[in-house]
């Protein structure tokens, strides 16, 4: 299922033409080897924080007290085999911790308490990956989200999708979703359009909002429903009106339009109006467990949660605050079963002003994981096992690390670079949810270096999407739709 949401019909029909010629393989897909995702399967879905830019990796999830690597510090005493960067602790270098009010929620949340991210180290893992030709950005866009450096394959997403609809005998009933769309998760020209994510702006591209894109209520939502049946009669008179692959192509036009209009529809429902609190502030979609009590979720909650991780002030002068509704946006996304959703959250890529201008994305970036994993474990899964967390897996990746700047950690322009130095080869990876053993370091790497290359233990950057695919339960070494040559399951996440 494809649409661009906030784009144009035009744009639309040329991305659903060009992924037409994909028909052929449906039939090989539906014989596939895939493993139905039965009671052995950890996860009915996927989130993505995808970092894009490049973020230091080795001033987040595999810090170092090193400056050359990590100028930002680190935040002794977490219990963790890993230490975090003292900027993903909530606060800027110079500056004191937050007080325990900073965390305490309003009222509607029963005044409850959100975690500091070094009280939830022992709820994730870091997964450490190594690939020497990490430097360019094209290519780690393709790479990470793909497993080919060429391009030449699908995204993470549409694997998911097209492999979880081949294992259960049908499309699923809701699309991935790829929020703020930036690397390449779906899939690409001619290759199974039809289970490609739905591509979003921003919360604001959604015809619910009331800030919306003058054009995005014309693109999707009404616009596609207006004429529904006189749609209909057009859609069925050109199927009839033509045979064989001809045929087939103008059939496969029509259930592209008929689900446009069906994730339009839905999306234009209130509880969907995270960003708007005068009109659809009160609308809830499912619950949230407090002080345990099933509270019913409003979007006002999600906006103040989420609004929350920009840290004291006022929310609505943050630069991130569109990450943040996106954020919220993406839990709604959860709530209605999606099978995979990717928020992507930057832009890390500082050649320059680093110094000053990074610090509010990562100390965001800290906040977010946290009440990420607090939220969710709160939130019931749409299948009725558990909570979101127990049945999602949520994962962190990026374009790479970021290269050693000398003595201060900072090149001439109080920024990084990457492309030749053993810390922007190596990239780690937090994961969290589907049952992950928290508190773990898997693939990690001396931090005085970052050179993985005399590592006895180096993960490629495509291991951890055929981990995520036996995550959910499909084969991930499938021909179809796997990684055949792509290397083993990181089971150590669970053992």
């Amino acid at each position: 299922m494809t649409n661009l949401i906030g784009g144009n019909r035009r744009q639309f029909l040329r991305l659903s033409a060009a992924g037409l010629a994909a028909l052929a393989v449906l039939p090989r897909l539906r014989r596939s080897a895939m493993a139905a995702p039965g009671a052995g399967a950890r996860a009915r879905r996927v989130l993505i924080l995808n970092l894009f830019g490049g973020i230091r990796s080795s001033a987040a999830f595999l810090a170092t007290d090193r400056p050359a690597y990590n100028p930002y510090g680190v935040i002794a005493g977490t219990g963790a085999p890993f230490a975090l960067g003292r900027l993903l602790d909530d606060t800027r270098p110079g500056t004191p911790t937050l007080d325990d009010p900073d965390y305490i929620l309003g009222p509607a949340w029963r005044n409850a308490r959100v975690p500091r991210l070094r009280e939830v180290t022992d709820r994730f893992a870091v997964v450490g990956t190594w690939s020497t030709a990490r430097g360019d950005h094209s290519r780690a866009r393709v790479e990470e989200p793909s497993g080919d450096a060429t391009g030449g394959e699908p995204g993470l997403l549409t694997r998911i999708v097209a492999g979880l609809a081949a294992a259960r005998g049908g499309d699923l009933p809701v699309p991935a979703f790829h929020i703020a769309p930036f690397a390449r998760f779906g899939g690409g020209e001619g290759t199974l359009s039809r289970h490609t994510p739905v591509p979003l702006a921003s919360w604001q591209s959604l015809p619910s909002s009331a800030t919306a894109d003058p054009f995005a209520d014309a693109a999707v939502g009404a616009g596609w429903s207006r004429d529904d049946v006189m749609r209909e009669r057009f859609d069925s008179a050109r199927v009839s009106s033509r045979a064989g692959l001809g045929k087939q192509l103008a059939e496969n036009l029509a259930i592209h339009r008929r689900g446009a209009r069906t994730v339009g529809e839905r999306l234009s429902r209130p509880d969907f109006a995270v960003g708007d609190l005068d009109g659809a502030g009160a609308a809830s979609l499912g619950t949230v467990n407090l002080a345990g009590n099933d509270v019913a979720l409003t979007n006002a909650m999600l906006q103040q949660i989420f609004t929350r991780c920009l840290g004291p002030g006022d929310p609505d002068s943050k630069a991130y605050r569109d990450y943040a509704l996106d954020a919220a946006l993406a839990v709604r996304m959860l709530q209605i079963d999606s099978p995979a959703v990717v928020l992507e959250v930057g832009n890390f890529d500082f050649h320059s002003g680093e110094r000053t201008m990074a610090s509010e994305l990562y100390s965001f970036l800290g906040r977010l994981w946290a009440t990420l994993s607090w939220l969710l474990a709160r939130v019931p899964d749409p299948s009725g096992e558990g909570s979101l967390l127990d049945r999602t897996l949520v994962l962190t990746m990026s374009d790479f690390g970021r290269d050693q700047m000398g003595p201060t950690g900072w090149n001439s322009g109080d920024g990084s670079d990457h492309g030749s130095d053993h810390a922007c080869s190596y990239l780690s990876h937090a994961i969290m949810g589907a049952g992950v053993r928290g508190g773990r370091l898997v693939g990690g790497v001396r931090t005085d270096t970052y050179d993985a290359s005399g590592e006895a233990v180096q993960l490629a950057p495509p291991q951890l999407l055929v981990t995520t695919l036996h995550a959910l339960g499909l084969d991930p070494f499938d021909a179809t739709l796997g990684l055949p040559t792509a290397g083993r399951v990181i089971e150590e996440l669970w053992a």
